[in-house]
């Protein structure tokens, strides 16, 4: 067994949260469980199992340049702004 963590993105309450876990190789039913157990609704929540604890926003320029001009439209069509 391998130890990790579970981030967890919960859009009920609008947060996110991370636990540690005792085997980060886990299945997927086995991590919804998890999920559940610690009071969240997994099937409003969406999740990842990682290595390292923290969560990493170290994106180069170039991509955050990019991001920041892509608008998804409420139809899912793309525009590109400015």
């Amino acid at each position: 067994m391998e130890k990790g963590y579970i981030t967890i993105l919960d859009f009920e309450i609008g947060n996110v949260f991370q636990y540690e876990l005792i085997d980060i190789n886990m299945q997927t039913e086995e991590c919804e469980q998890f999920i559940e157990d610690k009071g969240h609704n997994a099937t409003n929540c969406e999740w990842m199992c990682h290595k390292n604890r923290g969560v990493r926003f170290n994106y180069p320029q170039e991509v955050t340049e990019d991001l920041r001009r892509i608008d998804i439209n409420m139809d899912g069509t793309r525009e590109i702004c400015g």
